[in-house]
């Protein structure tokens, strides 16, 4: 697999998840929110509370997990994002962002 002289993949190098696949990730957390939910029905989380308040390190470092951890944002075509004041933009360029959009 080929690399751009930043590290990242090249377009077009086929890794990743497939566009309208599903998220096993997102998945997985769904499934256990809903464990969570019929585990304790009526308690609106006040199980969870306690846990967190015996054990906040243990508790912190399952959240954490539930985060990504690491997000890369580029711009179109992996370039970086380009970043300029909306009144720097022509109203051609305005047009046809929010055509896009």
């Amino acid at each position: 697999m080929d690399r751009d002289t930043t590290g990242r993949y090249t377009k077009g190098h086929g890794g990743g998840r497939p566009k309208g696949s599903r998220n096993k990730f997102t998945d997985l957390k769904q499934s256990f929110l809903q464990v969570f939910t019929d585990l304790n029905p009526t308690e609106d989380c006040e199980h969870l509370m306690e846990s967190a308040k015996e054990n906040p390190k243990d508790y912190y470092g399952l959240v954490s997990k539930l985060f990504p951890q690491r997000t890369e944002l580029s711009g179109p075509d992996g370039k970086p994002i380009e970043r300029r004041d909306v009144r720097e933009y022509s109203q051609a360029e305005l047009l046809g962002i929010i055509e896009e959009g």
